[in-house]
């Protein structure tokens, strides 16, 4: 079983952390391994640049996002409180559309019960961390996307250190108690905040 760290981040990197060298110091006055560095540092670019256009290709080409409206959510971080019903489809759907991190906070395990529903979730992640098994899939699906996975609740004592960075926090939690503890902090620290909620048949 995977073992969690509180604010665990996975090693992928966005598109403005790739970077070439900018100075010879500390070569040596070795150019042909300067050249060589630059050489693949280059090709190392073009090939996310090419994965860029390619994968995002259908919302580029929409008027309303472009090219910049593309590297913008890229950029951004979205915070996505509970990892279940409502989470799984939120996860899939940012992380598919690109947005460059995301974290997750759930202190909950896969359930058998969760599979009819938890699309995020597979049988073999049962008794796993929702945490880590969200991760796993949002590498699978967009391995361009950052994740930083909280295996706590979101409260009231946390919620500073949760919110930290973030652009927008998504509330996909089950519990009205929880929906008015994340609205009042997003409220308060000037975050936007969209929530959902279901029950049965309605919605």
């Amino acid at each position: 079983m995977a073992k969690i760290v509180q604010g665990e981040r996975n090693s992928k990197s966005c598109l403005h952390e790739m970077q070439l060298p900018s100075r010879r110091e500390g070569l040596g006055g070795c150019g042909d391994i300067w050249q060589n560095l630059l050489f693949l540092q280059s090709r190392k670019w073009f090939s996310v640049m090419d994965d860029f256009a390619d994968r995002y290709k259908r919302h580029i080409m929409l008027p309303q996002v472009g090219r910049e409206g593309q590297v913008r959510l890229s950029q951004s971080h979205v915070l996505v409180v509970g990892a279940g019903g409502l989470g799984s489809p939120v996860l899939l759907y940012l992380a598919a559309a690109g947005v460059g991190h995301l974290s997750i906070v759930d202190d909950d395990e896969v359930d058998i019960s969760n599979l009819q529903r938890q699309v995020l979730h597979c049988t073999s992640d049962l008794h796993r961390p929702k945490v880590v098994s969200a991760r796993e899939k949002i590498n699978l699906i967009n391995p361009n996307v950052e994740v930083t996975v909280h295996r706590t609740k979101f409260c009231s004592e946390n919620a500073s250190h949760l919110l930290d960075g973030c652009d927008v926090v998504v509330d996909c939690t089950d519990n009205a108690a929880s929906k008015f503890v994340i609205n009042d902090i997003c409220v308060a620290a000037g975050i936007p905040l969209v929530h959902g909620a279901i029950n049965e048949f309605a919605g």
